[in-house]
This record gives C-alpha cells, structure tokens and sequence, in this order.
C-alpha cells in the first residue's frame, strides 16, 4: 500500500544535511569507482555496466594488490611487489577492455597497500560518486579480524556503496534491473539523508521505494505498535517523507524476525 504523506511527523535531523548536488550525483553517478578482487569478473561486471549505462557514467576499475605475507614463496621484496603490480595490471587491463568494448569509458588502476585505505583514497581524489564490490567467496579469515573487504570497507565511505551479494547472478528474478528501491530503516537512528538518497535513486531508475522495518524478535516485549507501518511512517522525517511520495511510489513495509533472514 501507500501511505498518506501526513503520517509523518517532523524529526530534528541529527547528522549533516546533504546537498541536493550531492545527491543527484549520488543517484545519477558521473564516475563509478568498481573494486575488483580480479576473480568476481562475472558477478561485478553486468550489474557494473547496468549501472553505469544508466547515468552514462565512466567507470574507474582499481585493484589493491595487498602487502605481500611471510608465507609466500622467498624471493626479495622488489621481485614479489613488481611481480604482483604487473600480473594485476594485464589482468585489469583486460577487463577495462571488455567494458570498453561494450561503450563505457574505464580507466584502470592498480594500487599497492591496504585495500580499504587505498580504495577510500583513491575515491576521494578522483571524485568518485559511487562504488561497487562484492562478497569474497572466500575472504582471507586471516585478515582485519575476519571481517570481508565489503565489511571493512563500508565504515571508510562517504559515498554510497553498491555490495553485490554472493547470491546474486544474471538468473535472479529481476537478473540486473531492480524494480524495486529498499531502504531498510532504525527507529533508533537518523534516516534523512539515506531517506533522500532513495527516493532520488528510485526516480531516476523508475522504480518503487520500499521503506522496511524489521522488529526483532527479541524485542518483542515492547510496544507491539512498532509492527504497525502508519507507526514507523510516522516516525519518518515529516519533509522527506513528503518528497519521497512525490517522487516516486512509497511505501512503508514492517516485517519480524531475523534482519539478516527478513530482508
């Protein structure tokens, strides 16, 4: 269903206001930043191309080669770095190619140290409007307290980030083209500016914004009135709430249990 705008009532913001400039870059992207670990090519690619096809963004394609580790095979320093740095420039290479081939602009660019520094860096200085990563299949356990790259690297951003989840491929349902804008929302937290950053996305892709709200169930001991969406809508910046349902269809959807399960 969607909710009358009028359920909502005025919250005093308690993080930064976000230009309106910001946000249409945000939503309408001019430089996508993609963060490749060079194996996901088939998972990070076509989502990659839709994304970038709809703003007639340019693609800057970066590898970190990591610091090399005390296990690998002994050679000096400079023969593993230069060794590393060149095999992942032909493959990068490579891949900027296909997405070339295809009609996007790419600039690849290999970089050397710690991955979530290197890549919060380089978006930074290339004004980058947003970035792409996957779930590592299988995430070095060893390292950053066996958090994956898209764990560690969230906390560093400050523009909006694209996870492709490990379950996505081009046989989902709605494969690469989501009808469908979610924006899962805290009560306990300040969701206007993720709250405009939707409703903007969801115009520009022509699709629909659903709020969720997931009640844990552990939880359950307080006021069941949470469970009611006309309850989390009003709890909604009252302004916000209003532009969004004039951008684009939007509606409230409440939902228990497991977050992780629910969403």
């Amino acid at each position: 269903m969607r909710l009358a705008q009028c359920v909502a009532i005025d919250c005093n913001p308690t993080i930064e206001q976000v230009s309106v400039t910001k946000l249409r870059l945000w939503s309408a992207p001019q430089t996508i930043l993609v963060a490749t670990n060079l194996s996901d090519e088939l998972t990070i690619l076509p989502p990659a191309i839709t994304q970038a096809r709809q703003s007639s963004a340019r693609i800057l394609l970066a590898h970190v080669v990591s610091r090399p580790s005390c296990v690998e095979v002994p050679r000096s320093p400079l023969q593993r770095s230069t060794s590393r740095l060149s095999e992942a420039r032909m493959l990068l290479d490579r891949i900027a190619r296909q997405l070339r081939w295809v009609g996007i602009t790419c600039d690849p660019v290999v970089l050397n140290g710690i991955p979530e520094v290197e890549i919060s860096r380089l978006a930074m200085t290339r004004g980058v409007d947003r970035l792409i990563v996957t779930f590592e299949d299988n995430p070095d356990l060893t390292a950053s307290r066996n958090r994956t790259f898209a764990e560690r690297i969230l906390p560093a951003m400050e523009i909006p980030v694209c996870v492709i989840g490990r379950r996505m491929s081009l046989s989902s349902p709605n494969g690469s083209h989501g009808k469908n804008v979610t924006l899962a929302v805290s009560l306990n937290s300040d969701c206007q500016a993720p709250l405009r950053f939707a409703s903007r996305l969801a115009q520009e892709t022509h699709a629909n914004l659903k709020v969720l709200h997931i009640f844990d169930r552990k939880h359950s001991d307080l006021n069941t009135s949470v469970l009611n969406p006309v309850e989390v809508a009003s709890q909604l910046p009252l302004e916000t709430w209003r532009e969004a349902g004039l951008m684009c269809p939007a509606e409230v959807t409440v939902r228990h249990g497991d977050p992780a399960k629910r969403f």
